[in-house]
């Protein structure tokens, strides 16, 4: 009897730690899953309520588990009398397949979004034409009377454009395509124009867009 109660507490432990930890997986992948994330993640109030769920979840399940066999051991109903380690088997079985499954699934919107933003930056590479998210992708209202023409020029001659290349609303996922978008055609425009291309096109745009703020 005791090993049996060793077993469903280990079998119990075994239900928390994939619930706890698949939790913060799937809430952060594709980003690098790190144990500092996972106190990150629950030290959050709201998700401190899903640590405590998952608890008292899994300690439910425990004692569920440990009164069925109780009660059939009792009765000598000997075909159910391994039902509790059974049902902990099940639950880690089920559970295991459901991280899995949803770890599939956002795993495929993450590649169909890097496809995007890869494909999108050799398309801008191969037109010369870099789309930048230039003070929100919107300069309309800042740029001077006027002037849209000298600064779309400027532009053009380090071979960007604006507009906005994020075309997916906020996601994790898609924060992380977009990283890879610009790694690549910041990587570009650093070749093609040489460092500090940036700081140089904001002096020459500065007297034409009144939110500019040029660093100097």
């Amino acid at each position: 009897m005791k090993k049996k109660i060793v077993i469903n507490i280990a079998l119990t432990l075994l239900i928390t730690i994939i619930s706890i930890f698949g939790e913060v997986f799937l809430n952060t992948y594709p980003y690098d899953f790190t144990i500092s994330k996972v106190v990150n993640y629950y030290y959050a109030y709201s998700n401190n309520i899903i640590l405590w769920t998952i608890l008292l979840m899994a300690g439910g399940v425990f004692i569920i588990a440990s009164v069925f066999e109780y009660f059939f051991r009792k009765f000598n109903i000997r075909i159910l009398k391994h039902i509790g380690t059974i049902l902990l088997s099940v639950i880690i079985i089920f559970s295991s397949v459901l991280y899995f499954v949803g770890y599939l699934q956002i795993k495929h919107n993450y590649e169909e979004r890097l496809v995007f933003y890869v494909n999108q930056a050799k398309e801008g590479i191969e037109n010369d034409k870099i789309k930048i998210d230039y003070l929100g992708g919107d300069l309309g209202p800042w740029i001077k009377e006027g002037k849209r023409n000298t600064v779309d020029s400027i532009m053009s001659n380090y071979g960007v454009e604006i507009s906005r290349y994020n075309s997916f609303l906020y996601s994790r996922i898609n924060e992380k395509a977009i990283e890879k978008y610009l790694e690549i055609v910041n990587a570009y425009l650093d070749e093609r124009n040489g460092e500090g291309w940036r700081q140089r096109m904001d002096a020459e745009l500065g007297p034409y867009i009144d939110r500019l703020v040029v660093e100097h």
